[in-house]
């Protein structure tokens, strides 16, 4: 990759609807150009595509929840990763080495749904330990829309104002 590939994937990243003429145009070359690199670019993995950015508070969340989970000890922990997977409402789930073996991530529309939620988890009765974070009102970007399963994506957009 040379600096004006880089530079190809610096302007994407700002704003992946960037048309090529105009990429051609900021750099000095063609469209053609700008178009064979991008599919140079993505026939070698170092783009793996486009996406939207979604405003979290703009589709109706009102903040994160976060927490570290800990299973016990002999349990699968694979698993229980699987149980907290095909809950909707996980957007990231970690596992992690150390004390706690995963860090996990959902979206709120109000306080009583981390309430519902937290009692749900506590139904699983390989966990043993729930150390909660909140985040409340901060507007994250959720660019990784497109690796999440469509239940998440279908809980997401139900939260849309």
């Amino acid at each position: 990759m040379d600096e004006i590939d880089a530079e190809i994937i610096r302007i994407l990243c700002k704003d992946a609807r960037t048309p090529f003429s105009k990429i051609g145009r900021m750099l000095g070359i063609g469209t053609d150009t700008v178009f064979r690199r991008f599919k140079k670019l993505e026939r070698e993995g170092k783009i793996l595509g486009s996406t939207v950015i979604l405003s979290s508070i703009g589709i109706g969340l009102k903040g994160w929840y976060a927490f570290y989970i800990k299973v016990k000890s002999g349990s699968s922990i694979s698993a229980v990763g699987e149980t907290l997977a095909n809950i909707p409402q996980v957007y990231g789930l970690v596992k992690l080495l150390g004390e706690y073996d995963f860090y996990v991530e959902i979206g709120f529309r109000d306080f009583g749904e981390i309430d519902t939620f937290i009692a749900s988890i506590r139904q699983i009765k390989e966990i043993v330990a729930i150390d909660p974070m909140i985040h409340a009102s901060h507007d994250w970007p959720l660019p990784t829309l497109s690796t999440l399963q469509p239940e998440v994506l279908e809980w997401l957009f139900k939260c849309a104002p």
